[in-house]
């Protein structure tokens, strides 16, 4: 006869299920998972014990939303800001091409649209620069060359001053680190490299935004700058005016002939001969 003798084996710890480890709970969604000291997964979920209250992490939460939503508000004003101001820049470019008489022959090239009024050439002058708001001459490049000079040393200096913040930032953080590291509980560890990294990040937007305001300044600036430098002029040009803007519009070079024709029959009747 044979003898069978069960034995007990006692469970693994790992194989413990959530709902019956002391203090283990279900996290919620990702954006939780930084405040859980995560000790499980089971099929797509994750529990872990909690690092802070659950107030605590609703409230940081919510404050990491708004944050975000803000950030994203303020990167949509900045698009529809870049946008307008796009739209202004090519308004004043074709503002800015506006018909000129055509000082000599040796000029015509340097022309588009070109329309004999008179015994005078008119055109539009084809290699506007910069915006549109001007043309580069001999007379007005040394202009143009400080224009550029201080644009060119603005945005260096204010990218010289990010580089050196962001180091700066990376210095707090890694010193943050390990001062976080040299915790006593690994929930205090924890706690602490979260915001180490919460730290950094926003050490780093302020950066960038004072970079960008900075470099926008530059910029503006310098189209401002050429703006002064696009009133020196080399020849002086006659623009059209508004009569003869009109007169380019309406009518085309066969119908100059056509309307001197009208004015000498104008002439002839007011004169009675």
């Amino acid at each position: 006869m044979s003898l069978v003798i069960a034995f007990a084996v006692p469970q693994l710890a790992s194989a413990i299920h959530p709902e019956s480890a002391p203090g283990l709970e279900k996290i919620p969604s990702p954006e939780y998972i930084k405040y859980y000291q995560v000790l499980e997964e089971r099929g797509n979920a994750l529990w872990g014990h909690r690092l802070i209250t659950k107030e605590e992490m609703k409230a940081k939460i919510a404050a990491e939303q708004a944050a975000k939503k803000a950030a994203q508000q303020e990167k949509k004003e900045v698009k529809e800001e870049w946008q307008e101001e796009k739209q202004t820049v090519k308004a004043t470019d074709k503002a800015a091409k506006k018909l000129e008489k055509i000082p000599a022959p040796p000029y015509v090239k340097f022309y588009e649209g070109i329309q004999q009024i008179g015994n005078a050439l008119w055109g539009y002058f084809k290699n506007t620069w910069a915006y549109g708001l001007g043309r580069i001459t001999t007379d007005n490049a040394p202009c143009i060359a400080e224009a550029m000079g201080t644009r060119d040393g603005s945005v260096r200096a204010a990218q010289v001053t990010h580089d050196q913040a962001m180091l700066d930032a990376f210095d707090v953080r890694s010193a943050c680190h390990q001062e976080a590291l040299s915790q006593d509980s690994a929930k205090y560890m924890l706690k602490a490299l979260v915001q180490c990294n919460t730290d950094f990040l926003k050490d780093r937007k302020t950066v960038w935004k004072e970079f960008d305001t900075a470099r926008d300044a530059a910029w503006k600036q310098y189209r401002d700058d050429l703006k002064v430098c696009g009133k020196i002029s080399n020849p002086a040009l006659e623009e059209a005016s508004e009569e003869t803007q009109e007169i380019i519009d309406e009518i085309d070079d066969e119908g100059l002939d056509e309307l001197d024709d009208d004015d000498q029959e104008e002439g002839e009747s007011e004169t009675g001969e």
